[in-house]
């Protein structure tokens, strides 16, 4: 909607409008006068400059400088002449306010327009054109003006702009319902990553613990090498100073070459038995590690697992009861082919005993 052209309400206008006012009421009309009946509209037109405004906005494009013209000259020469074209003119602004407005003229108007038709239809001067311009033609220019206005071509787009709006509609209803199988989608594969990587916290922990064992791993690993090296170094150190010559088995005493022999084969047996401690636990280590991996796979679909189980038992009974005890039986690695933690106690006393007696 375009904006209103104040002209009314303008303070100067107003000032032309009550100044003529001033002068109708004291000009003197001769008994009978149509003219004594314009009093009332002009003072309206003071009293509701608004309502004039907002009702006669093709008068005031049209005709307002001539009507801003007409109260001017009446508030200075307030003469017949004067008077005759200002009711002209206000003819014109009330058949359009009577045209436009939503509730009924007042009694004045009526009577107004009236008695001005009546007085001036058949006369050919200014006074009489302007009225007969108001009863006649200004209807039909101010609706060729609306049929002309951006609001009535609106009207005429309104079909097409209907497509265009229903179009993207259709539109906004297919990216909508692309948008809700994208959300779909995300939410399965976030329910999938839910099952898959923590369920009920029961996978993250599991890694914790994974994580804990493989630093311990790490540590073990590296003093697994240094007592394998540590168990190698008696006999290597033995067969450097033989090889050097700095030791001479024929001159060296029985019991001083027994008891190195008894020192080395004790060294060593003690670094195997630290050696074979290190290597008992790094295999029950890969045990719990091969046990907790098993247990965060499991967690990848134990929901999905659970809500299918419930549905066959309730059909078949224990159906799956095989396949549980496959899956959820532990994984316990063989340590049949290792030593014990305290195998080879009793040999390494015996030996510590005979070589002290020997």
């Amino acid at each position: 909607m375009p904006s209103l052209r104040a002209f009314f309400t303008k303070e100067q206008n107003l000032l032309y409008v009550k100044e003529c006012v001033f002068r109708l009421e004291r000009f003197e009309f001769g008994e009978g006068s149509p003219l004594a009946t314009m009093l009332p509209v002009i003072s309206s037109m003071q009293n509701e400059a608004d309502a004039w405004d907002k009702y006669t906005q093709y008068s005031i494009t049209k005709y307002g400088d001539a009507l801003r013209t007409s109260l001017s000259n009446v508030s200075v020469q307030p003469e017949l002449g004067n008077i005759e074209v200002l009711a002209g003119f206000a003819f014109i602004f009330a058949s359009e306010l009577e045209l436009s407005s939503p509730n009924p003229i007042g009694e004045e108007l009526v009577l107004f327009k009236e008695s001005i038709s009546r007085e001036f239809e058949s006369r050919t001067d200014r006074a009489g054109a302007t009225v007969k311009f108001g009863m006649r033609q200004l209807p039909i220019s101010i609706f060729k003006d609306l049929l002309n206005s951006d609001f009535a071509g609106n009207l005429k787009q309104m079909d097409s702009t209907a497509v265009e709006v229903d179009k993207k509609v259709k539109g906004w209803e297919q990216s909508l319902k692309n948008s809700e199988e994208k959300v779909t989608q995300l939410q399965q594969r976030l329910e999938q990553q839910g099952y898959g990587y923590n369920f009920m916290g029961l996978s993250q922990g599991f890694d914790e613990m994974a994580k804990v064992i493989t630093k311990e791993l790490v540590s073990q690993r590296l003093y697994l090498k240094i007592f394998g090296f540590l168990m190698l170094l008696p006999a290597l150190v033995d067969v450097a100073l033989i090889a050097s010559g700095r030791v001479d088995l024929n001159i060296i005493p029985t019991f001083v070459a027994g008891a190195w022999a008894a020192l080395s084969i004790t060294t060593t047996v003690v670094f195997l038995y630290f050696f074979r401690i290190l290597l008992r636990d790094i295999d029950a280590k890969n045990a719990q590690l091969m046990q907790l991996r098993l247990r965060m796979t499991l967690c990848q679909f134990i929901q999905k697992y659970a809500n299918y189980a419930k549905d066959i038992r309730k059909e078949g009974g224990d159906v799956l009861g095989k396949f549980e005890n496959i899956i959820f039986s532990g994984i316990v690695a063989n340590h049949d082919k290792l030593p014990s933690t305290f195998d080879g106690i009793e040999q390494l006393t015996s030996l510590i005993k005979t070589a002290k007696g020997g």
